[in-house]
């Protein structure tokens, strides 16, 4: 995702939503609908207002290009050779994403590392594959400073916020069926 990491992980989110949105950028925002408090404490107040999504606009690459970028995302995760098959090959949902792996240097002033080697990792994703719902973003900060010694836990952060994604959708489902 590029050397000495010079983007937010909000940024990050945003790349990788436009991503899977077949190139078109949308607003961050976190709030999806604002509520009435509840009468009675257990359940949810009347909704006051939706938050709706707001495209800012289309990156310019053609169709194919992005497909061609959303299949080589879909192969980090299922791909013989792809940097977090590991951990997303066996997920009972289809998404795709990308690992990153930046070489920095450590920058806090009077801290007794400063100026030292490190690395970060990131990674980014969304899900599902073919109609994306959620897109995410793990950036973990000065994880090593052994390049030949990198753990994962980027990819099993991920996994584990998709993870938790489905299972709650799944649980709302079920309390709430159509």
């Amino acid at each position: 995702m590029g050397q000495f990491d010079t983007y937010t992980p909000l940024q990050l989110a945003q790349y990788i939503s436009t991503i899977a949105n077949d190139g078109y950028r949308m607003e961050p925002h976190v709030v999806k609908e604002i509520r009435e408090a509840s009468r009675d404490g257990e359940h949810l107040g009347p909704i006051e207002t939706i938050i709706e999504p707001k495209t800012l606009n289309r990156i310019n690459n053609t169709q194919e290009e992005i497909e061609q970028v959303q299949t080589g995302m879909r192969n980090v995760y299922i791909g013989s050779s792809g940097s977090a098959r590991a951990q997303f090959s066996d997920a009972p949902y289809s998404a795709a994403g990308k690992t990153g792996t930046a070489e920095v240097y450590f920058y806090e002033k009077d801290h007794e590392m400063n100026g030292e080697y490190a690395i970060n990792i990131a990674h980014v994703g969304y899900a599902p594959y073919e109609n994306p719902e959620i897109a995410y973003a793990v950036v973990i900060p000065y994880v090593t400073t052994d390049p030949n010694n990198v753990p994962k836990a980027n990819n099993e952060i991920a996994r584990a916020a998709a993870d938790k994604y489905f299972e709650l959708k799944t649980k709302k489902r079920k309390q709430h069926p159509m």
